[in-house]
């Protein structure tokens, strides 16, 4: 008997499997205050789009600013359209 198997298949079905907790990592590991740029990956845009937006942000000094990640959640959530 011989089995044949799609790789591309088990791989997917192992990332759906795995994806979750990965994610659930993913949060956990964040810290609750992000940088300009980590604030920007994390929302998926530029550092620049990201100061336009007017998302509130934590000014420790004048040349450093940080974000909130349940600022930036929140941000995402309100523009979220059905």
């Amino acid at each position: 008997m011989r089995f044949e198997i799609n790789i591309e298949e088990l791989a997917g079905e192992l990332w759906k499997l795995v994806r979750p907790e990965i994610q659930s990592l993913q949060t956990q590991a964040l810290p609750s205050l992000l940088s300009r740029k980590d604030a920007a990956r994390y929302l998926g845009i530029s550092a620049r789009m990201l100061d336009s937006l007017g998302i509130p942000r934590v000014e420790i000094s004048d040349r450093c600013v940080r974000y909130r990640r349940e600022d930036l959640d929140r941000f995402a959530q309100e523009r979220i359209r059905a």
